[in-house]
């Protein structure tokens, strides 16, 4: 009678997520995988994407605003050339004629180690910083004048009232348009006066150099009632304090800092970035860094950090997840997405990778851009757009009781849902953990079969150490597991 070789069913094991770059039997379960989450004690296919419209262009997409207008969602966005909209309806382009191109181009160039994040003076990489002012828009890209779009079908143009030559960072706070990185220095921030955006002159408009960074301003945030001002290294908090001087700004924290302008994300009182020393959390009065060991030497072997600056991060509410687009293995664009789950305190990661994207709140679902100039929705069906969406994960080798016996698998039972579709699952033998893991014939379910009961008539393999894949390849595929067991003999040991 086959015994009971291997039982996973511990709800935090089987949502412990992916744990890379660690000594195998050093990772609690999952060891790879892509495009699956981990949530409610199982391990399910993460949720697709779908493009909103058909792109104008092929460049990235290297900013995004979302703004209400007339009760309708509409978008800002741009690439290195030009700046565009989508009203819910049609596409148009507002604005064109960008440097950014060159810019760009020359900051590719720049080496990280040799303050990468400047490429003449105090200007950071072209992307498109942007905000809205009520049902205005406002875009960026610290090369180029400001630009403003009332979204009255005029385009964009270069906003009046002798605001900075350019600014790499904007944000609207409170009743105002704040610039950081500006003509008048990398450190300073300038602000409009109250509730006017054109005008950068009378009234409560002014200036402030935001001493003691480590660098020149790269990104901002809002944390909690402040901006969160960060450098390559460092982070001042600036606050509005009311007139005569209107703000204030103060260094608070050395050891975090964001590697661009789009790698800080805020949710609820708290900031999640990326540093070149890692992932971080703050809440402005202190910092922990949430990527542990096994992730940061991921990051140190596969982030290509001369294009870190384009690191594009978002907070993804539906799934608790905090989501970054990095450039990985030489990639010049963000081609994968690690995400971390900020209730569980696991990891997963996409094998795409987004450009820059919103946050739902005007949309129903996140919206965000890629290197190929497409513009989607997130959260959206199973599919990757009109492709099937790759989602698998493997677990590391498991040695049971004994992992000096050699087993030999029978069957296994898998506590598996087919939603849509078909999910394969493969069970892999090693006699030694550096041997290649040898797999067996997939073994197919779907919803019109029994997902529990898995029995070839045959042996699925035989080895010391056991591991499990899962994966599905198809249109609409959808699943979750949250357990299984493998069954079989101990034939021997090797004492």
């Amino acid at each position: 009678m086959a015994q009971k070789l291997i039982s996973i069913s511990d709800p935090n094991l089987i949502q412990s997520g992916i744990v890379k770059s660690l000594h195998k039997l050093q990772v609690p379960l999952w060891v790879d995988g892509q495009n699956v989450i981990f949530e409610d004690g199982s391990v399910r296919k993460s949720p697709g994407f779908i493009a909103i419209f058909t792109a104008l262009g092929t460049n990235p997409i290297i900013g995004i605003q979302d703004v209400l207008v007339q009760n309708t969602p509409n978008l800002l966005f741009g690439d290195i050339e030009a700046l565009y909209r989508w009203d819910g309806t049609s596409l148009t382009t507002e604005a064109t004629g960008f440097t950014g191109s060159l810019s760009r181009a020359a900051f590719q160039s720049s080496a990280f180690a040799s303050n990468a994040f400047q490429v003449t003076g105090n200007l950071l990489s072209s992307l498109w910083s942007m905000t809205n002012f009520g049902t205005w828009a406002l875009a960026s890209n610290g090369i180029d004048p400001i630009q403003i779009d009332k979204m009255l079908g005029a385009g964009a143009v270069a906003l009046s009232g002798t605001p900075p030559t350019y600014a790499a960072v904007i944000i609207h706070y409170i009743n105002y348009i704040i610039a950081f990185n500006t003509d008048l220095g990398g450190e300073f921030a300038e602000w409009c006066d109250t509730d006017n955006p054109e005008d950068w002159v009378n009234g409560a408009a002014g200036f402030l150099p935001i001493r003691d960074l480590d660098s020149v301003i790269v990104a901002v945030a809002s944390l909690g009632t402040s901006i969160a001002v960060y450098g390559n290294n460092s982070l001042a908090l600036f606050q509005y304090i009311g007139p005569p001087f209107y703000f204030g700004a103060k260094k608070v924290l050395e050891g975090i800092g964001s590697v661009g302008k789009f790698a800080v994300v805020s949710r609820e009182g708290l900031n999640y970035g990326l540093s070149k020393q890692g992932f971080w959390r703050t809440d402005g009065s202190g910092y922990d860094y949430i990527s542990p060991p096994f992730l940061r030497k991921w990051l140190e072997d596969h982030v290509n950090w001369g294009q870190a600056f384009k690191v594009a991060g978002f907070l993804n509410e539906d799934r608790s997840l905090i989501e970054w687009g990095i450039s990985i293995d030489g990639a010049s664009e963000p081609n994968v997405t690690v995400c971390y789950n900020f209730d569980s305190k696991t990891w997963t990661f996409r094998n795409y990778g987004i450009t820059s994207a919103v946050k739902k709140g005007v949309f129903t679902l996140p919206v965000f851009g890629d290197k190929d100039g497409k513009v989607y929705y997130g959260e959206y069906g199973f599919n990757a757009d009109t492709s099937a969406l790759d989602a698998w994960a493997q677990t590391r080798p498991l040695p049971g009781d004994n992992h000096l016996a050699w087993k030999d698998i029978e069957f296994f039972i898998s506590y598996m849902t087919v939603v849509s579709g078909n999910v394969s699952i493969e069970i892999g033998v090693q006699e030694n953990l550096d041997d290649e893991i040898t797999w067996s014939n997939p073994i197919t379910l779907n919803e019109d079969s029994n997902p529990q009961y898995s029995d070839t008539g045959g042996s699925l393999g035989a080895g010391r150490y056991i591991s499990l894949k899962i994966r599905s390849t198809g249109l609409e595929d959808d699943w979750r597991i949250a357990g299984f067991d493998i069954y079989g003999a101990e034939t021997g040991s090797e004492i």
